[in-house]
């Protein structure tokens, strides 16, 4: 059966940057929803996984909020491979992000990441 999620995420940002051999730093807070959406999970032990491991996607929006240094929207795309186990389940995510910077000091950015996740 294939399995769809809703939901919303708390986004602390802080960006570190050097501007002329200062160091300083912005940090704000934001809000997002994000949705995905199961592609597999295994129903019988396989030769790279095992029953019960998922590949999902999922895709965030986020917005920042109040009145911190840096007014951004933030969009994310990833895709998440979870090893489920009874104890510990992990999770390992590659995704891309991009920020569209509404502060005149912070160019848009945009990066590739890898995310690592424990659950217990």
């Amino acid at each position: 059966m294939r399995r769809l999620t809703i939901g919303v995420s708390y986004i602390g940002y802080l960006g570190l940057y050097k501007d002329s051999e200062r160091k300083t730093y912005y940090q704000t807070q934001g809000i997002g929803g994000e949705c995905g959406w199961q592609l597999f999970k295994a129903k019988k032990d396989g030769t790279f996984w095992d029953k019960g491991d998922e590949i999902d996607i999922r895709a965030r929006y986020g917005h920042s909020i109040g009145g911190g240094d840096l007014k951004y929207d933030l969009y994310d795309a990833a895709i998440i491979y979870r090893y489920m186990r009874s104890v510990i389940d992990l999770s390992l995510a590659v995704g891309y992000r991009f920020i569209n910077s509404h502060s005149s000091e912070v160019r848009n950015h945009s990066n590739v990441y890898l995310g690592i996740g424990i659950g217990i």
